[in-house]
C-alpha cells in the first residue's frame, strides 16, 4: 500500500511527474484513498461538533454539505483546515434562502426546507445531440433520465409554479 501511496507518478504534457502529495488524479486508488480520508474527517467533525447540534452531514466524492449553527461555522472552518495542511476546505452559505448543493438548489422556505432541480450558471445544457450517431434508445433514456432527475429533485411547489 505505502508503494501505490508514496510513489505516485503522472505525465503531462509528455513529461513524467512524481506526485508531491497524496495520490494523483485518475490513479485507480485516488477514490478509494478520497472516501477513507473524507470518512475519517467526518467522523472527527462529528466528535467535535456533537454538541453544536450537527443536523446533516452529508458527502458526494469531494462535495459536502453540512447543517451547523451558524455561530459555529467560523470553529468548524478552522478546525477542518488543521487536520492536513494540504487539505483546504471552504464553506459557502445561503444566499437569500438558497444553497446550490450538486443538482439541487435547497431553499428555506417557510422555516422548512425544500429543493428545486438546478444547473450552474457555466451548464452547457448539451446532454446528448439527437442528430448524432447514437441508437434511438440511449437518446430516449438520456430524455427519461432528464425529466426524472427533474421531477425526483423538486419540490411540488416548484414544478406547480412553473406551470
Amino acid at each position: 500500500m505505502d508503494l501505490c501511496l508514496d510513489y505516485g507518478y503522472f505525465t503531462y504534457k509528455g513529461v513524467v511527474y512524481q506526485q508531491k502529495n497524496g495520490v494523483a488524479m485518475g490513479d485507480p486508488v485516488s477514490s478509494i484513498v478520497a472516501d477513507i480520508v473524507m470518512d475519517e474527517i467526518f467522523r472527527l467533525i462529528s466528535e467535535k461538533f456533537n454538541n453544536f447540534n450537527l443536523k446533516l452531514l452529508l458527502n458526494y466524492v469531494d462535495d459536502s454539505l453540512l447543517f451547523i449553527k451558524k455561530d459555529c461555522i467560523d470553529d468548524l472552518l478552522t478546525f477542518v483546515n488543521s487536520i492536513n495542511e494540504n487539505l483546504k476546505f471552504t464553506v459557502k452559505c445561503m444566499t437569500n434562502n438558497r444553497l446550490p448543493f450538486l443538482d439541487i438548489e435547497i431553499c428555506d422556505y417557510r422555516n422548512h426546507y425544500i429543493t428545486n432541480y438546478y444547473n450552474k450558471r457555466i451548464a452547457s445544457g448539451r446532454f446528448l445531440n439527437y442528430f448524432s450517431y447514437t441508437e434511438h434508445i440511449y437518446k430516449i433514456n438520456c430524455l427519461k433520465n432528464l425529466i426524472h432527475r427533474h421531477l425526483f429533485l423538486s419540490d411540488n411547489f416548484f414544478l406547480h409554479r412553473a406551470n
